[in-house]
């Protein structure tokens, strides 16, 4: 894993279920933990269409200016969101193109909104060689050692 990425996943964790349950949480960590300044956080979901993934969106932003200002990250040493998604919400390819191109570019953490449960399988082997740790949300991956976390409801049970 990563330098610094075990806070940072702990955050987005939080962030992404309060993006589904209520408000953003109240940040309660340690500012010692070491947070790699100037850091991209990448988010790849299904689609950026409807009042759901908006609001997913919404609440990343203001956690992440929560995240700086409770790190007084400032400038270029403030961490920062890609949010990709494809044109359409079940469409594989482009969103095996889109990880490939984000993992390319060595984020400190990848959020995933997988459109398919074993589409992604390289990708994220990749990003577990490379120390890039993987929360998976809303919809989870089939090989769920490759992730580091999970947030979404169980459908199943």
């Amino acid at each position: 894993m990563k330098k610094g990425t075990l806070p940072l996943i702990i955050t987005m964790s939080l962030l992404l279920s309060s993006t589904v349950f209520a408000g953003t949480p109240k940040l309660d960590m340690d500012k010692s933990a070491s947070i790699e300044a100037g850091g991209k956080i990448a988010v790849v979901g299904k689609t950026s269409k409807g009042q759901f993934w908006e609001t997913i969106k919404k609440g990343m932003d203001k956690a992440l200016d929560d995240v700086n200002e409770y790190f007084g990250l400032k400038g270029g040493d403030k961490l920062s969101i890609t949010f990709e998604t494809g044109k359409k919400e079940n469409d594989v390819d482009s969103q095996i193109n889109t990880l490939d191109a984000v993992l390319a570019e060595n984020p400190i953490a990848l959020c995933l909104s997988s459109v398919e449960m074993d589409s992604n399988q390289a990708q994220l082997e990749s990003a577990k060689e490379n120390g890039i740790p993987v929360i998976a949300f809303d919809s989870n991956v089939s090989d769920k050692d490759l992730v580091t976390s999970f947030v979404g409801t169980d459908n199943v049970k």
